[in-house]
């Protein structure tokens, strides 16, 4: 035997020095994110690094659309834009609205809320707090009180800047506090859920409100669903600049430019319902943080540019409409 290696002791040591060297090539392989089959060759298996949160389900509205899809979505952003639309109405003021709606945006901001409700999420942001808040109303709103004196004018543009991002940051941090969706089948009756509590809300609002203001709220899902369009369209072109909102906020300003020299009821339906959901604060103060997160310049131009655009149109259709009152 004296220093003979038996045929079972070599195909041991040949064994052992295999399992070393795939076991050092798996290592190395894991950073690549590859796992190697029994000939060496990396296999088509993607590995999860240790730690990392499984992935998750495809999330309906970042895919194609199905009919299912456009069917969900209409049916969230409609009842939840009604909604909007109305407690805006009953609040009367826009910067209250505004000021909640932002709070709301940021409470709704959350990565387990949007991956798992993506028709709730779509509703409660899109429709529900979009619709509640109003870029063009407040714009309008700002315009109007320099007839009264230019700090009238300064003070608006102040607060409508800052306060909505201060409401934001609020409901952000209270966001954070929300319960995670502990299963599949939590997550359909939470959407349910949801769906039934805004419909019970519209009902509500419905049976408090005059036919004029209800016909007012009907109009508010038209002007949402034109807004997530551009948005979804246009947002995409310039990952730093969302020149969808940008496109949603001017349209909504330049209508009501139009029909603030045609007053009367249709005309401020059309305003308060349409327009008013058409343009968004909550959607602009969020882009805002988005880009600042990225870059700091970009988050500062977006800011302003849409507030220097927007007032100056606001600024030329008032006068043009005087002018044409005038004649």
């Amino acid at each position: 035997m004296g220093g003979r290696v038996s045929e079972t002791e070599a195909v041991d040591v040949f064994d052992h020095n295999n399992r070393s060297e795939r076991t050092t090539q798996n290592k190395m392989s894991e950073q690549t994110g590859q796992r190697l089959e029994g000939d060496g060759q990396p296999s088509s298996v993607t590995l999860t690094p240790p730690g990392d949160p499984l992935p998750t389900p495809r999330a309906p509205l970042t895919s194609p659309w199905t009919p299912r899809d456009i069917l969900l979505a209409a049916l969230f952003l409609s009842v939840m834009s009604f909604v909007g639309v109305a407690v805006r109405v009953l609040l009367a003021d826009e910067f209250k609205a505004n000021f909640l709606g932002s709070f709301l945006m940021g409470l709704f901001q959350t990565a387990s809320l949007k991956t798992a409700f993506p028709y709730s999420h779509m509703g409660l942001t899109v429709g529900l707090c979009g619709s509640l808040t109003t870029f063009s109303l407040w714009t309008y709103s700002a315009v109007k009180a320099y007839d009264q004196s230019f700090l009238n004018f300064l003070g608006e543009i102040i607060v409508g800047l800052t306060t909505p991002f201060m409401f934001f940051f609020v409901g952000r941090d209270l966001g954070m506090w929300l319960p995670p969706v502990p299963s599949r089948v939590a997550t359909f009756f939470c959407d349910v859920l949801i769906l039934l509590i805004g419909v019970c809300f519209q009902i509500l609002l419905m049976s408090v409100l005059p036919y004029e203001d209800i016909f007012t709220c009907c109009l508010g899902p038209f002007g949402a669903g034109l807004r997530y369009m551009l948005g979804v369209n246009f947002n995409p072109i310039h990952p730093k600049y969302q020149i969808g909102t940008l496109l949603a906020n001017v349209l909504g300003v330049c209508i009501v430019g139009a029909l603030e020299s045609h007053p009367g009821r249709w005309s401020k339906n059309v305003m308060t319902g349409f327009c008013g959901s058409l343009s968004t604060v909550s959607s602009w103060v969020n882009d805002t943080i988005k880009d600042y997160q990225q870059s700091k310049a970009w988050g500062y131009f977006y800011c302003i540019s849409s507030v220097v655009v927007c007032v100056t149109i606001a600024e030329v259709a008032l006068m043009l409409g005087k002018r044409m009152n005038e004649q």
